[in-house]
């Protein structure tokens, strides 16, 4: 779970529980960034997550980002397509910067989650990566901004569990 920018791993506090009945999570706070949010550079944060990865010999991970989050994870994708099982975007940052078609070779399951209300990034960015990444789940909440897990966590989790657990199944039937 990748929070979003100068956030940090208390933002998941209301999923990790429900979500951690089933399925293992980790929640890094990552640092802060000390810049103008224009200039964010998420290189540091990517080899952050990727060392994070490797010290915990995780070789294979499902990535729920929101925000810079979501960004990390399209990058992540994008750049070891080995490493991710399935990622899911909220509220995604970084949506103009991704290249898709590398990420749409990588054949991986994609659920993007996006508040109706958002107003940091609105939820036409959401439609642009929903028609862009080949095989994308879209679901938008209704009455909710920029921070789906926090603001409706009843409603956030059951999606993303629901998402993990056809994952798992069609790994699974697939024999992977």
């Amino acid at each position: 779970m990748l929070h979003g920018l100068n956030a940090h791993s208390g933002t998941w506090r209301k999923n990790v529980t429900f979500l951690a009945n089933e399925v293992r999570v980790l929640a890094p706070s990552l640092p802060t960034w000390r810049g103008l949010s224009r200039d964010l550079d998420i290189t540091p944060y990517v080899r952050i997550v990727g060392q994070f990865l490797e010290e915990l010999q995780l070789r294979r991970v499902s990535i729920i980002g929101n925000s810079m989050g979501g960004w990390i994870g399209l990058k992540i994708l994008e750049d070891r397509p080995e490493t991710v099982e399935a990622l899911i975007l909220e509220d995604s940052a970084g949506v103009s910067k991704s290249n898709f078609s590398k990420i749409n070779q990588a054949r991986k399951p994609i659920l993007i989650i996006w508040g109706r209300d958002d107003k940091t990034i609105p939820v036409d960015r959401a439609s642009l990566l929903h028609s862009n990444l080949e095989g994308s789940e879209l679901v938008v909440m209704e009455e909710t901004s920029h921070v789906p897990h926090w603001e409706k966590p009843d409603e956030f989790n059951p999606l993303v569990l629901d998402f993990l657990r056809k994952v798992q199944g069609n790994r699974s039937r697939l024999g992977r």
